[in-house]
């Protein structure tokens, strides 16, 4: 008998001994999940604040530009409504090149200081997407390094290495990060739905010179892993040599679109590519692809 409680009581205590060890697995996860989840919160805070910085130095720089720039259009007036509305020009010369203006070269020149590397800059109107676009000597820096340059898991809006944004052409390839907190290229994977594109049918990029609207062709979704054998791969078209290639990318995008936008792309055409990652696999990739919108389009 007295044997048995002796192993009886040497069960327990390896029992409580088992007990006490979970306990404080369990304590070290739960420290560990409480800290990711303060760190991550405190992360997605900063690099939100860091946007914010950006476009207030883009928004003011912008708009003492605006109110600098001297009026020669002839003698403001006021209007009832208290719009200001300009005197005849007289056929006078803006000094200024044809085509829609974006008010961008002040924000561009700030921007500029702090990143030689600036582009641009990509927005969808009514999202959270309004953010710097640069262009790296490779692919890969700015995949972990802000707009700054220092290190961060968001990284930077940036065009392929050796492509040209100012110039355009047949197709020029930005990427971005797919960030679960909806920040940089998030807003991208709304487009997966055809209300979300019916409410946001373009994007813009501002140059310092220059506004322009891409009015979306095609959201795809791209498995890039090694051993896809699917024809088409959004990489073989990064940089497009000749119609007969361009021809080849609409038709693989129209065949492999999530679903029909109505716009089409043609001779003369410029379109550009917005990357990220799609979440439904490891190698997956989400595209959406814009056509240069430009007047005149049916008269060319």
């Amino acid at each position: 008998m007295k044997d048995r409680r002796i192993i009886f009581s040497a069960r327990r205590q390896v029992v409580r001994r088992r007990m006490r060890f979970f306990q404080r697995c369990l304590s070290v996860c739960l420290a560990v999940c409480v800290v990711y989840l303060l760190w991550y919160r405190w992360d997605s805070r900063e690099i939100a604040r860091k946007n914010q910085e950006l476009q207030i130095i883009v928004r003011q720089a912008t708009d003492k530009d605006a109110a600098e720039e001297p009026d020669i259009s002839g003698e403001n007036r006021m209007t009832e409504g208290g719009a200001e509305t300009g005197g005849e020009s007289g056929g006078q010369d803006t000094g200024k090149p044809e085509g829609k203006q974006s008010g961008f070269t002040a924000g561009f020149e700030q921007l500029a200081r702090i990143n030689p590397s600036l582009k641009g800059w990509i927005s969808i109107p009514g999202t959270a997407l309004s953010l710097p676009v640069v262009q790296g000597t490779d692919n890969s820096y700015y995949l972990d390094h802000d707009f700054y340059g220092k290190q961060d898991r968001h990284g930077t809006i940036f065009v392929d290495c050796e492509a040209d944004l100012a110039a355009g052409g047949f197709n020029t390839v930005i990427y971005g990060h797919h960030m679960r907190d909806g920040s940089m290229f998030g807003i991208l994977k709304s487009y997966r739905s055809e209300a979300f594109y019916k409410e946001h049918p373009s994007f813009f990029i501002s140059l310092p010179e220059e506004e322009r609207e891409y009015e979306i062709l095609a959201v795809v979704r791209n498995d890039i892993f090694e051993g896809n054998k699917e024809e088409f791969q959004y990489y073989d078209y990064k940089r497009i040599a000749d119609e007969e290639d361009f021809t080849a990318y609409c038709q693989a995008l129209k065949e492999n679109a999530v679903y029909d936008t109505g716009v089409e792309a043609g001779t003369g055409d410029e379109l550009v590519t917005l990357c990220t990652c799609d979440y439904g696999s490891a190698d997956q990739r989400l595209l959406v692809v814009g056509r240069k919108k430009v007047e005149n389009r049916n008269s060319r």
